[in-house]
């Protein structure tokens, strides 16, 4: 997730308001904490972090090395 966050620019700021406005809220401290393995995700926490991470939740899954094209990080 880090990865996929910084890939686009994100702060864990700027990741907290896109899920809080899809209506799954998650604090900049909870996404800290996802991010370093100290907690756990539900399903609809993760559909919710794909969504605002433009991605699916399969890529959030997967370990394999994320590649992104150059109109994916501009957008």
């Amino acid at each position: 997730m880090t990865q996929l966050r910084k890939a686009r620019r994100l702060t864990l700021v700027q990741l907290s308001e896109r899920l809080t406005e899809i209506g799954r809220p998650i604090l900049p401290t909870g996404l800290s904490k996802i991010e370093h393995g100290e907690r756990g995700l539900s399903v609809d926490d993760l559909v919710a972090l794909a969504a605002a991470l433009d991605v699916s939740p399969e890529q959030l899954i997967d370990p394999a090395p994320i590649t992104l094209t150059v109109e994916t990080v501009i957008q």
